[in-house]
């Protein structure tokens, strides 16, 4: 195969770049679809050239810490309180998620968020009320606007 006497210079197996540390044999053939040469080791052991990905991905740490950079206003889609009141109430439910019992009745669970000044934007813990469902209608008069309708209208 060589003419000049450098055959023994010449590897005879490669090792798979997805960094398995796994030998891999010569080309059998030449083959640029996969990037093959006849004679010279092949890059990658079969299906290993997926495993790439994860061989040159960061760290637990690193990815955490690539998150804590981009929160709120560092965020480069940061829109601030250019937001409606939808997106508003799901941020006070993100900085809140755990909310325990309710603050007026104390026995059923929290799953709502009232904001006492009304506005939604402003979602600091002194300006929230975590109350039941039923507590917070009543909190908003919304509860008594019930029994103004038929039964049949409420379905």
């Amino acid at each position: 195969m060589c003419q000049m006497g450098f055959c023994e210079l010449e590897p005879k197996v490669g090792t798979c770049r997805c960094g398995c540390g796994d030998k891999t044999p010569l080309a059998s053939q030449t083959d640029l679809r996969r990037n093959w040469v006849q004679g010279k080791p092949i890059q990658f052991i079969r299906f290993h050239q997926n495993k790439i990905i994860c061989h040159y991905s960061k760290s637990q740490e690193a990815r955490q810490n690539m998150a804590k950079a981009k929160i709120g206003s560092k965020n480069p889609n940061w829109r601030g309180d250019q937001t409606n009141d939808i997106s508003a109430r799901e941020r006070a439910v993100r900085k809140f998620p755990d909310i325990g019992i309710c603050e007026i009745c104390k026995v059923s669970p929290a799953i709502d968020r009232h904001h006492k000044d009304k506005n939604t934007h402003h979602n600091e813990r002194k300006n929230l009320l975590f109350l039941c469902r039923r507590c917070h209608m009543e909190e908003d008069k919304r509860l008594g606007y019930l029994g103004h309708y038929p039964r049949e209208k409420r379905r």
